[in-house]
């Protein structure tokens, strides 16, 4: 007997969509798949979501809901070669939710940088940075925030209980002990051997 799957059901009134409903009515019943770099991000957007549907409410849920529109529209626009419809803030906020979902896959990564994340996005580092002010942040300060939380997350793990703390810094990125040390204390009020002893 076959396991029971999962079905998220994302739904949102069709006027706030900046497409034309006859194309629209194209993809009723279309297939999007995996292999498609919009379609596969909004797949993982929504699985996580789902996963943590308790922590998204008031502006965090809005935040995450729009977030989740926008790149669906971006993903219908393209489908449709109408990308040029889409507006130019769903369109920004889109390509920060790429770019998001790249830092997280690569937070292990200490080559990780501007330089690294606007290349592989292919735009200027001079924009990631616009990009990020625009959200009141930098990009190495999100980075590092990505960091600290997996690191903090991993303390926090029995399974993880023998691993030594300077092992769960490397695994994100972070090979400088005292500079994690000091990063960590800032964010959280001690340092990480403590938090770990404190907390578990």
């Amino acid at each position: 007997m076959g396991s029971i799957g999962a079905v998220a059901v994302v739904m949102f009134p069709r006027a706030l969509l900046p497409l034309r409903y006859r194309d629209t009515k194209r993809l009723a019943g279309v297939t999007f798949h995996g292999q498609e770099a919009n379609a596969a991000l909004v797949s993982s957007l929504v699985r996580q979501v789902t996963r943590h549907l308790e922590a998204y409410d008031g502006a965090s849920g809005a935040r995450v809901g729009g977030a989740v529109f926008d790149l669906i529209t971006t993903t219908l626009a393209d489908r449709l070669d109408r990308a040029h419809v889409v507006p130019p803030e769903m369109s920004r906020r889109t390509l920060l939710v790429r770019i998001y979902a790249f830092i997280e896959k690569r937070l292990g990564d200490p080559q990780l940088s501007p330089t690294v994340i606007a290349a592989a996005h292919h735009i200027s580092t001079r924009y990631l940075h616009k990009l990020f002010e625009s959200e009141g942040q930098t990009v190495s300060a999100w980075v590092r925030s990505r960091r600290l939380e997996r690191c903090r997350r991993d303390l926090l793990d029995p399974a993880l209980a023998a691993r030594p703390v300077s092992a769960v810094a490397r695994r994100w990125g972070l090979y400088d002990p005292g500079y994690f040390s000091r990063a960590f204390r800032e964010a959280y009020g001690v340092p990480p051997a403590e938090y770990r002893r404190l907390c578990t």
